[in-house]
């Protein structure tokens, strides 16, 4: 295909001068007839044509040979030079028109620099196909790469499972992707499919069965990336020769992790906020028992100091002796306001603890990387 040259010609005397030449140069085909050469099975780099005497009907068919890729070259070899035959021949899509009356040396000169010319086209062609493929795989890969970011930037501000899940979702469904995710704490399990919102059974068994197989475990089309406490099923992966599959991989080994910290920070601050309530109460508790004991302490001591001062006439004390029990008494009543005073320095750094607790993110250094690339059958 690359040096081929198909000479479509009705002429033996044209034949014999130019094709010694031909020969030299081209690997070289020849036929009578257009409608004849539309037929060849073939691809032909360079087509020449001795259109004398060749049917207005059968020229317009020559335009078959241009819905051919790559189209070839075609050359019009013509005895008339006049201007409406040569725009003819040019309007049948030539590269070029070339006289006859030309010596057969020069007339193949000339088809050997239409045929350098067709090459470099086809090389810049190539080129330009080539820088376009590479600008739209960089475009793709930036497109992607951004996407991914902005996930692993937008799942820190999930609140909940659910949100996670929805987040992750709509990053698959803008790869083409399907998925399912299983989130796993001590105390409960939550798990979410893309497609179906809750995961069937058999997906449910899936993740049971492969959450212990590594980070990141691969069975036919599909991939499993495991972390501490959250997996994530991918049910379509790109093909393993693919640009896609790199990439995939590439940001799914990161986003598994960047998961399971949001999911431990989530935990975290689900358990300070149970903590947060439970110390809130327990603030209450003190401060109402620390007020009843408070009020009651105060009554009794009142009703002491009453009951006291009311049988001073009674027991016909001494001077000093109702001096020793006023003055034991007000000791005993400061003794209750110290005690009541660190009643509230308690309470104050109780009230000072609670204020302390918020729901924090913690820092969790992710197990390095591991691939299993063992095949089983699941579904």
């Amino acid at each position: 295909m690359a040096n081929s040259l198909l000479f479509i010609n009705a002429n033996q005397e044209l034949a014999a001068s130019l094709r010694p030449l031909l020969d030299k140069h081209f690997d070289v085909a020849e036929c009578q007839t257009i409608s004849e050469a539309i037929k060849l099975e073939e691809d032909y780099y360079i087509i020449l044509i001795n259109s004398k005497n060749v049917p207005e009907h059968e020229l317009e068919q020559a335009m078959e040979f241009h819905k051919r890729s790559p189209a070839p070259a075609i050359i019009f070899l013509t005895q008339d030079e006049n201007e409406e035959n040569t725009l003819r021949c040019f309007e049948l899509g030539a590269y070029d028109v070339i006289s006859k009356n030309l010596p057969a040396n020069h007339i193949v000169k000339k088809i050997k620099v239409i045929d350098k010319y067709k090459r470099l086209i086809n090389s810049l062609v190539f080129e330009e196909k080539e820088l376009n493929s590479l600008v739209d795989v960089t475009l793709k890969q930036a497109a992607f790469y951004g996407s991914s970011v902005n996930l692993l930037s937008d799942i820190q501000l999930a609140d909940s499972e659910k949100a996670l899940a929805s987040m992750v979702f709509n990053y698959m469904e803008q790869q083409g992707l399907q998925s399912a995710l299983h989130f796993e704490a001590p105390d409960s399990i939550h798990d979410f499919s893309q497609q179906t919102v809750f995961c069937t059974p058999i997906e449910k068994k899936v993740f049971s069965l492969l959450r212990d197989k590594g980070r990141i475990y691969e069975f036919k089309d599909r991939a499993m990336f495991n972390d501490e406490h959250v997996s994530l099923l991918v049910k379509n992966m790109p093909s393993k020769d693919s640009t896609e599959y790199s990439l995939l991989i590439d940001v799914l080994a990161k986003l598994i992790p960047a998961l399971e910290m949001r999911y431990r920070a989530l935990l975290n601050a689900q358990q300070l906020q149970y903590a947060y309530k439970s110390l809130q109460q327990a603030i209450n508790d003190v401060q109402a028992t620390t007020l009843s004991l408070q009020e009651e302490r105060q009554a009794i001591i009142d009703n002491i100091v009453m009951q006291i001062g009311l049988s001073f006439h009674d027991f016909e004390f001494t001077e000093s002796q109702e001096k020793f029990l006023i003055e034991l008494i007000e000791n005993s009543v400061t003794e209750q306001a110290n005690s009541n005073e660190k009643f509230i320095e308690i309470n104050e750094k109780l009230h000072k603890a609670m204020n302390a607790i918020s729901p924090d993110l913690l820092f969790v250094e992710p197990p390095e990387d591991e691939t299993n690339n063992q095949n089983i059958e699941l579904f």
